[in-house]
């Protein structure tokens, strides 16, 4: 039976775990996990990718009812390491190799006259039988998650209503996919039957999406999955929003966390394991013909005299070195050209809110905008008012406004050119942000480039 793992937040504020797909304990609550995520994700999550350093005495883990320390918790599923020490390599000595005589070799002497043995005959051992065929590795499943939101939204309607968050299905973008899976953090305000908390998936335009639904009846943030739903969406790029109701309609819905899951075979990408090789054949016997005996060797030749060594010749003179000639004057300078660079800041923002404060760059000299070209994408007549500024300090300083007032983008194929600022002269070490006041429609990606003189 698998232990019971929760996450408790004894703080006043929520607790979002972004390594664990941004789920959310609400304040001085808890959060049971044990049917949502395996040992292996929770560990990987605290050892490789930081959850350990989230620990302290307002947020750890409850294992089977037992509270954990801090240290407990950042330390759970930790195994000691030990290894063994190698032991010396054996020293091994080099062999002098002995000086040779600078004399030329005398004449190799006759080749012996003795005849080549008769060949014994070919032996008559079989080959060995061919081992068995390697195992198969297990096949290898690739989990992809898409986060549409994490935060707080809550119902007491019995009619679905939309939640402000936009997911794109297209599976142009996918090789492989193999399933589909919509999943929510979600709990009631009553646990009695008729006042369950319900979420689904709504294709924007069209209707709901069938098998999408979740229904829970519980009173703590509860973590809960369809089951596969890809042969249930449409392609092309649709566009879906997350719905959700109370059932009776006289209770609260609340909803922390939504996100989809795209499984994948991973075949496409890498392959499992080979399996070990089968063991080798036993071999044949050798054959037993007899070699034929060794022919006479001829003698030795005598060695030749050593021949003389002949004198050196003597070594030419150096000639004289020439005067260097006179060095030629120097060229006048061309003219400089100009520079043809375009100095901008460029950020573009998928599924924008109304209240973006998104750093663009920072400009280490003194430099003056010039103007802004600013584009939107989206439906239902999509508007974006934008009101970026400047400011040395990222937070508490004053914030400068480029532009001579916020601006509503709603132009969504060239985009529109704004060049009436309020401040538009940046100081050097100064931060420029992106800024937004107010959204309409569905906006699902905005852009904006600013262009800039150096002073």
């Amino acid at each position: 039976m698998a232990r019971q793992i929760v996450f408790v937040n004894d703080s006043g504020s929520s607790w979002t775990i972004e390594q664990l797909g941004s789920i959310v304990v609400p304040a001085t609550s808890s959060l049971d996990v044990t049917s949502g995520f395996s040992d292996a994700e929770i560990i990987s999550a605290i050892q490789n990718n930081g959850l350990d350093s989230d620990f302290d005495s307002n947020h750890y883990l409850q294992i089977n009812g037992t509270n954990l320390s801090a240290t407990e918790s950042a330390n759970f599923g930790s195994f000691g390491q030990t290894g063994g020490t190698p032991g010396p390599l054996d020293a091994g000595g080099d062999v002098p190799t002995g000086q040779l005589n600078n004399v030329p070799t005398g004449p190799t002497g006759p080749t012996g006259a003795g005849s080549t043995g008769s060949t014994g005959p070919t032996g008559d051992g079989n080959t060995g039988p061919t081992g068995p065929s390697p195992d198969t590795g297990p096949p290898v499943k690739l989990i992809v998650t898409e986060d549409l939101g994490t935060g707080v939204w809550n119902t007491t309607s019995s009619t679905f209503g939309d939640i402000p968050v936009e997911w794109r299905w297209d599976p142009s973008k996918y090789e492989g996919v193999e399933a589909i899976y919509f999943e929510v953090v979600m709990e009631s305000s009553s646990a009695t039957g008729g006042d369950e908390a319900e979420a689904r998936l709504y294709e924007v335009g069209g209707s709901a999406v069938t098998g999408s639904t979740i229904q829970l009846g519980v009173t703590t943030p509860t973590r809960s999955r369809t089951s596969d739903i890809e042969s249930n969406l449409s392609g092309s790029a649709t566009e879906y929003v997350v719905q959700i109701r109370n059932v009776a309609g006289d209770e609260t819905t609340t909803i922390y966390a939504m996100r989809v899951l795209i499984e994948l075979d991973a075949s496409t990408f890498f392959t499992g394991y080979t399996g070990s090789s089968g063991p080798t054949g036993p071999t044949g016997p050798t054959g037993a013909g007899d070699t034929g005996s060794t022919g006479l060797s001829g003698p030795t030749g005598p060695t030749g005299p050593t021949g003389g060594a002949g004198d050196t010749g003597p070594t030419g003179s150096t000639g004289l070195t020439g005067d260097t000639g006179p060095t030629g004057p120097t060229g006048d300078t061309g003219l400089t050209g100009d520079d043809g660079s375009i100095n901008q800041y460029s950020i573009t923002v998928k599924r924008p809110k109304s209240d973006e404060d998104i750093c663009m760059g920072f400009a280490f000299a003194a430099i003056t905008v010039t103007e802004i070209q600013a584009v939107v994408v989206g439906s239902s007549t999509p508007s974006l008012t934008i009101d970026p500024y400047h400011s040395t300090s990222r937070t508490g300083g004053v914030d400068n406004d480029i532009l001579a007032s916020a601006t509503a983008i709603t132009n969504t194929t060239t985009g529109q050119n704004l060049t009436s600022f309020d401040d538009p002269t940046i100081p050097a070490d100064s931060w420029v942000i992106f800024k937004t006041t107010a959204k309409s429609g569905i906006v699902t990606e905005a852009t904006i480039t600013i262009k800039y003189t150096v002073d």
